[in-house]
């Protein structure tokens, strides 16, 4: 899980080469584990069925984070980066209907939602690094692990020979 956010700040009291601040930053989630799940089958007959998915894991988050701060106005770029391991949970759900008018194709359709716990997102970094950055010196980062969730609908189409 790959995350980069932007934000730069444009001084509009100065409509002619206006002084901007650009703050960046990048944030890389790499997990390791394992996990475990079942699936279900609510409804089957030999042209429809009705089934459901639940999966979940514990794994160790490989978090790097890097931001920075850039200005025009002739204060010196300022960086900083930080790598941690922590745990993560991740827990994945889903309920499928899945119709087959030959015995080569299904059409299937469904809901999913995926939960992560313990991921490094680059929003969640925002507050913790703004407030001490000083031009010219290190940005100080203790990166803020959080949770985000996935979810919405699918649909597709499987050939099978």
């Amino acid at each position: 899980l790959n995350e980069d956010l932007t934000m730069t700040f444009v001084d509009a009291a100065q409509p002619v080469n206006p002084n901007t601040q650009t703050f960046f930053w990048r944030t890389d989630n790499d997990f390791f584990g394992g996990q475990i799940g079942g699936m279900m089958e609510f409804w089957y007959t030999p042209t429809f069925q009705v089934d459901g998915t639940l999966k979940a894991g514990a794994y160790l988050n490989d978090t790097s984070t890097e931001v920075g701060f850039r200005n025009n106005f002739g204060q010196p770029a300022t960086n900083g980066a930080a790598d941690e391991g922590e745990a993560a949970f991740i827990g994945e759900v889903s309920l499928m209907a899945t119709w087959s008018p030959t015995c080569n194709f299904r059409f299937r359709t469904g809901y999913q939602a995926l939960w992560i716990d313990g991921a490094v997102l680059a929003s969640e970094q925002v507050v913790a690094t703004t407030a001490n950055v000083t031009a010219g010196s290190p940005v100080p980062i203790t990166p803020n692990a959080g949770a985000t969730m996935f979810h919405g609908i699918f649909a597709g189409l499987e050939y099978r020979y």
